[in-house]
C-alpha cells in the first residue's frame, strides 16, 4: 500500500541512512467535543544561554511516559514556524514511534544498544559536524544510547562545542521522585550541557494539587537543586485534555493539523471539532509563553 504523504515540516532528510516506517490507515474517530478552558501560565522568570544563529544538537531525555516523543512534535512545528530545519532521530533500540507522525525520522538499523550507540555516533554526530546542521534526538525511555555513547566518548559534548554546534540536554520528568536518577546518572558522568532544561510534565499533577505540590518531592532533592544551581532551566511542559490529546494520537495529526481541525493529506480521517480546537491553540499559546525563555536553543530562533 502506498504510503499517504504527510504535511510539510522542518524535519530534513538524512542523507546517509533513512529507515521509513509502513503506515496503516486508521479508521475515523469520533471526536466528542471538549469545554476544558487551560489558562495561560505567567511568563517563567528565568535566564537562559543565547544559541541564537548557531546548529544545535537537542537530546530529549527522560523514562518512559514523561512526554518527550509529545514534546518532540511540538518542536518540529514551533521549528518549521521559526523557519528553521533540523534532523529528527529515533535512537530508542525497540520503541521508535517518533517515526509514526514525523517524515524522514533517522533510526539505527540495529535494535542492540551498543549497535544503537555506534550508528548513532558514526552516523548521526557526523552528519551534524560535517554538514553543520541541527539534530533533535528523541532517546527513548531507557537512554542506553546516550549512556553507551558517554561510555565510549565522554567527551563529545566538548568536541561537538569546540566545532561550534553546543548540546541542549532536555529532561523530562512525572512527580515520580525516581525520576531523578536518569538526571543524576548523566550529571555525575559530567555531561553537564551549558543549555539544559528540566520539564516537568503538568499531565501528573492530580486535580487536588498544585503542579508545585505535585512535584515538590523532585524539586527538593539534592540532584534537583545542584542542576538548577549550575544553571539548568526549569520548565513546565502544559497539559493538554487527555481527550484531545488521545484523538491526536490515534488520529497522527500534527499539533497544527489538530489547531487548524485538518486532516493529514491522503487519509480519511475525521478532523478535531471546534472545542477541540480551542483548546489546542490554548495549549500551544501555553507552549511558547513557557518555552519562551529557551526559544534561541531551536533551531531558527533569535532572540528578539
Amino acid at each position: 500500500m502506498p504510503q499517504a504523504s504527510r504535511p510539510k515540516s522542518a524535519v530534513i532528510p538524512f542523507s546517509r541512512h533513512v529507515t521509513e516506517p509502513e503506515e496503516e490507515p486508521l479508521p475515523p474517530l469520533p471526536m466528542a467535543p471538549t469545554a476544558a478552558v487551560l489558562r495561560l501560565p505567567p511568563k517563567p522568570d528565568v535566564t537562559a544561554v543565547d544559541l541564537s544563529g548557531k546548529p544545535k544538537l537537542i537530546f530529549l531525555i527522560g523514562p518512559n511516559l514523561t512526554g518527550k516523543t509529545m514534546l518532540a512534535r511540538w518542536l518540529s512545528v514551533k521549528i518549521d514556524e521559526l523557519g528553521g530545519s533540523m534532523i529528527a532521530a529515533a535512537c530508542d533500540p525497540d520503541n521508535r514511534s517518533l517515526a509514526l507522525y514525523l517524515d524522514h525520522v533517522w533510526q539505527p538499523r540495529s535494535s542492540d544498544p551498543d549497535m544503537t550507540a555506534l550508528e548513532l555516533r558514526r552516523e548521526l554526530l557526523e552528519e551534524v559536524l560535517e554538514q553543520k546542521v541541527s539534530a533533535l534526538i528523541d532517546l527513548g525511555g531507557g537512554n542506553s544510547s546516550l549512556d553507551r555513547l558517554l561510555a565510549t566518548e565522554p567527551e563529545f559534548a566538548d568536541t561537538l562545542e569546540a566545532h561550534g554546534i553546543p548540546v541542549v540536554a532536555i529532561y523530562l520528568f512525572s512527580s515520580r521522585w525516581e525520576n531523578l536518577v536518569t538526571l543524576k546518572k548523566f550529571e555525575d558522568a559530567g555531561f553537564r550541557p551549558v543549555a539544559t532544561a528540566l520539564v516537568r510534565n503538568e499531565r501528573y499533577v492530580e486535580p487536588q494539587m498544585t503542579r508545585e505540590q505535585a512535584f515538590s518531592r523532585l524539586m527538593r532533592d539534592d540532584a534537583w537543586k545542584s542542576a538548577i544551581g549550575r544553571g539548568a532551566v526549569p520548565l513546565w511542559l502544559p497539559k493538554l485534555p487527555a481527550e484531545v490529546a488521545e484523538a491526536i494520537e490515534a488520529k497522527r495529526l500534527t499539533f497544527s493539523q489538530a489547531r487548524d481541525g485538518k486532516s493529514p493529506e491522503g487519509r480519511k480521517v475525521i478532523p478535531l471539532g471546534p472545542f477541540a480546537q480551542s483548546s489546542v491553540r490554548r495549549w500551544l499559546a501555553a507552549m511558547d509563553i513557557e518555552f519562551g525563555p529557551v526559544m534561541s536553543w531551536l533551531p531558527g530562533a533569535a532572540i528578539p
